[in-house]
């Protein structure tokens, strides 16, 4: 089953300019900012605002991070959003595997031991090391 990963719109949906002006950051983080298409644009800007102005370094202004007038990505904190995306998404796709079966539970049943387990190894997929590569328990017949 594939999973898609984290995609975060920013800047209005649009894909960041190569240049950026970045005239207030607080605690590493981006506060305020405008983008560019060239770095006298940029330049010119936080010359009148104030800040400072670079090459845009990623298209997701959230994971800048800020220090001594230097803007970079912090790609761990990307792949920890990736990874949590990808077990949403996994759990999410257990629950309703788990729903479509609910009614071989109801108390005026008896479920079959091939449920019974089909339903446990749902609930155990949680447990598998990668997001990416859940091994599925088959359905029984």
């Amino acid at each position: 089953m594939a999973l898609a990963l984290l995609v975060l719109v920013t800047n209005k949906g649009n894909i960041m300019k190569q240049f950026i002006a970045i005239v207030k950051n607080t605690d590493l983080k981006v506060d305020k900012y405008q983008d560019f298409d060239t770095q006298k644009e940029a330049d010119a800007h936080a010359l009148k605002y104030g800040g400072f102005a670079q090459k845009s370094v990623g298209d997701m202004i959230e994971y800048y991070e800020v220090s001594d007038g230097e803007a970079t990505y912090n790609s761990d904190k990307i792949a920890s959003d990736n990874l949590t995306t990808a077990w949403v998404e996994v759990r999410t796709t257990r629950n309703q595997l788990l729903d479509e079966s609910d009614w071989r539970a109801m108390s005026d049943l008896t479920m079959s031991d091939g449920w019974t387990t089909y339903r446990q190894a749902l609930r155990d997929v949680g447990g598998q090391a990668d997001p990416a590569n859940i091994t599925w328990p088959t359905k029984p017949s």
